[in-house]
């Protein structure tokens, strides 16, 4: 490879993993919602700079489709170029990360199941925001642990705020490889109240097993279908 580095592009972030932003080799990047009220539409507005170029969501099957809303979400952000309502099973597959924003219940249970999962890239990111009954925790851990997707981000996980160390997700080791980060979840407190408690967690963790983590804070309760 002596005389070919001429030929390869370089980024600051080339050895971290999977980008939001566009690049040379992924020209287009699909944000997927599962829920598309305001709190999904902030968010989609806050991912257009980091390259985000096509929408796609699922919301409550008893709604109409607002294509209206759509038009404008593509007036309103000039590199944009499409937002539109799709079936579960193509938010699964067409997603490079896919945000959960939906409200849960018995309606929404387990709705990211394992079938879900083994439909969505394998560069792809899944983000919990919302009530973590809508993912299945044994479901997600086999994903990450098979390498079904690349990691997830959870504010939330099913069963809080008893989440024991026999929990499947808390199980899953912290896999670290030299210039590759996999198998990974970020697991942050969905309520401001769990602030300090999340960095002393931080602080006592053992970092050669636990598994990544950071803080994240959504102080917005609005319903999020």
């Amino acid at each position: 490879m002596h005389d070919q580095w001429p030929n390869f592009n370089f980024a600051p972030f080339f050895f971290t993993g999977p980008q939001l932003s566009t690049s040379p080799f992924a020209p287009t990047r699909t944000a997927g919602f599962l829920g598309f009220g305001r709190i999904a539409q902030a968010t989609l507005t806050r991912l257009i700079s980091f390259g985000l170029t096509h929408c796609i969501y699922t919301s409550n099957p008893s709604s109409p489709r607002n294509v209206a809303l759509e038009a404008s979400l593509v007036a309103q952000h000039h590199n944009l170029r499409s937002v539109r309502r799709v079936e579960l099973d193509e938010l699964a597959r067409e997603s490079d990360v896919l945000f959960v924003l939906a409200p849960g219940g018995e309606d929404t249970r387990h709705v990211v199941n394992a079938d879900f999962l083994r439909k969505m890239k394998k560069h792809a990111v899944l983000v919990n925001a919302a009530r973590g009954t809508l993912v299945d925790s044994d479901a997600l851990a086999q994903a990450l642990r098979e390498k079904w997707i690349w990691g997830a981000g959870l504010d939330v996980v099913e069963g809080e705020p008893h989440i024991g160390a026999d929990h499947p997700l808390v199980r899953e080791p912290r896999y670290v490889q030299y210039y590759s980060i996999r198998d990974f979840f970020l697991r942050t407190g969905h309520s401001f109240f769990f602030f300090v408690l999340c960095w002393e967690n931080v602080s006592l963790m053992n970092w050669k097993t636990a598994p990544f983590c950071f803080v994240m804070q959504m102080r917005d309760c609005s319903p999020y279908w």
